[in-house]
């Protein structure tokens, strides 16, 4: 499969959340400015490379399972409506992240 670029979900200022199984969660990112703001946030410390996995589509919506080149991984799911994403969900294991990315890892 191609190579793309993609976003790094936990460079958000969302707050993340313990729950009682030990696994977090991010708060959604609503609204274009705040969109914009998580994005530029994101890209700040240069470009991200993440290569897809699989990729199924069903209709309105799309699952894709990617890894970057350090061998994390993760998935996301997008609904497109009229050719715009109007959902989005990033799924990813936070222990992987904070071993192979601990200079990304969100203080909880």
């Amino acid at each position: 499969m191609p190579r793309s670029t993609s976003t790094r979900p936990w460079r958000t200022r969302s707050r993340t959340v313990s729950t009682s199984e030990g696994v977090s969660s991010v708060d959604p990112v609503r609204g274009r400015a705040a969109i914009r703001e998580f994005h530029r946030e994101t890209f700040a410390g240069g470009p991200l490379t993440c290569t897809p996995v699989n990729l199924v589509v069903d209709g309105e919506w799309a699952a894709i399972e990617w890894t970057d080149p350090a061998g994390f991984r993760g998935c996301g799911f997008f609904r497109v409506v009229d050719d715009l994403i109007v959902t989005q969900r990033g799924y990813w294991d936070s222990a992987q992240l904070n071993e192979i990315h601990p200079d990304v890892h969100g203080a909880s």
